[in-house]
């Protein structure tokens, strides 16, 4: 069985939805349905319940998790082996989520050039339970995630190294005209229109428990995305309030695109930006680019941070 095949049976084994299993597969769920169809009809086994909405994975399949996630892990350091037998310049690998590798991860990149004359940088973009998933299976050298003081990564520590980088903050913009009408709403008598993120993903989960649960507003749904550039772009087009990273919107602040409404009773949330290593042969020997990328990412989000404005 393909390595794509496993991981997608392996989605559905954590998930036990197959709506959100195809979100993490970032395919259609029918797209999803068909290729788990296709397993089921190769090997003349029924691996989906589809008895009730969603479908959900049969006990058939729950009970080959261990095997999957084993065979995964195998495939996965094969190829890892093959890759570093061709590659003539060494090679470092992070994972990082979405709004980091799309915010200061590149600019950090760009401050430290020289210690990265004789490397080649790939960069693997995902949410937090995926870039943990390629961490463990060594598919990359490096994770850089989020953390608030309620909900930490809980990392192995024979194996992880998990170092602090620096502070962010997920803080509440508008557009200047949504943020005007919303100033004139009475708490609790008028709904806000909510760009939000899928409550399975970490972003998600501490906007509905550390910042929803705690409004006077009432919220309408208007979008839901897993990305912070898709949650952006929909803030600056109108759509309604979003929670982004302070390190990715100085930018739209500047410009007047966007404005910060958290004086206007929207709660924000410190981040930390964390760094999780695997403690390999090679951990001594990157040390000194680790360090240099933990000061480039912290010089980076401060100089990108922004003051709260109205």
């Amino acid at each position: 069985m393909d390595q794509q095949s496993l991981e997608d049976l392996l989605a559905l084994i954590e998930l036990r939805n197959i709506t959100l299993a195809a979100q993490r597969r970032n395919v259609s769920q029918s797209a999803y349905s068909r290729r788990l169809k296709a397993i089921e009809d190769r090997y003349e086994i029924n691996l989906v319940d589809r008895t009730g909405r969603p479908a959900v994975p049969t006990q058939t399949l729950k009970a080959m998790q261990e095997e999957i996630e084993f065979a995964l892990i195998s495939l996965k350091r094969v190829s890892n082996s093959f890759s570093r037998s061709v590659d003539m310049d060494p090679v470092i690998s992070i994972a990082a989520v979405h709004s980091l590798s799309a915010g200061p991860l590149p600019l950090a990149l760009s401050k430290i050039e020289d210690h990265l004359s004789q490397l080649r940088i790939h960069i693997q973009s995902a949410n937090q339970d995926i870039c943990f998933q390629l961490l463990m299976t060594e598919e990359v050298s490096l994770m850089l995630a989020y953390e608030t003081d309620d909900k930490k990564l809980q990392a192995p520590k024979g194996l992880v190294k998990k170092t602090f980088v620096t502070m962010d903050r997920l803080i509440p913009v508008s557009t200047p005209t949504l943020a005007k009408t919303i100033k004139e709403i009475i708490p609790g008598e008028e709904l806000i229109p909510l760009i939000a993120y899928p409550s399975d993903i970490f972003l998600g989960e501490v906007l509905y428990r550390d910042i929803l649960v705690h409004s006077k507003h009432i919220y309408s749904k208007k979008l839901v995305a897993g990305m912070a550039s898709v949650g952006l772009a929909s803030a600056k087009a109108g759509l309604g309030v979003a929670w982004l990273p302070a390190s990715v919107i100085k930018n739209e602040i500047q410009n007047g695109q966007l404005v910060v409404i958290e004086e206007q009773g929207f709660l924000g949330v410190d981040l930390e930006i964390s760094m999780l290593q695997l403690r390999t042969k090679d951990m001594q020997q990157l040390k000194p680019l680790l360090d240099a990328l933990v000061e480039a990412i912290s010089t980076t989000v401060n100089e990108e941070s922004l003051p709260l404005v109205n």
